[in-house]
């Protein structure tokens, strides 16, 4: 059960960095989905535990979306904010960045 009385959270964020490696492609040659919406898991997973301080599993994503393919050798951003916490629920915004050095 969600609850609708939220606590607004300004200035959390949490950040993680990966390298797109060879292990993370499709057979395109691209890094699969699946691999970016698990490092979005991890970040979730951070930052809700880091501000609650108690084990935490992902409920719901509203929306993905992917522009353009990411390439081995990449280094992926992801930036998790906390944007309101609630008796049993964390609402944050997760986005990345992908930089291709």
């Amino acid at each position: 059960m969600v609850s609708k009385n939220r606590t607004p959270c300004s200035g959390t964020e949490t950040v993680l960095s990966h390298v797109m490696l060879p292990l993370h492609t499709n057979h395109y040659g691209s890094i699969h989905g699946a691999v970016i919406l698990g490092f979005i898991d991890e970040v979730a997973f951070v930052a809700a535990t880091r501000l609650t301080g108690k084990n935490v599993v992902l409920a719901a994503v509203n929306r993905a979306s992917f522009d353009r393919p990411v390439k081995v050798g990449s280094l992926l951003t992801l930036r998790a904010h906390i944007g309101s916490i609630g008796r049993t629920s964390v609402k944050l915004k997760v986005t990345f960045e992908v930089r291709i050095e």
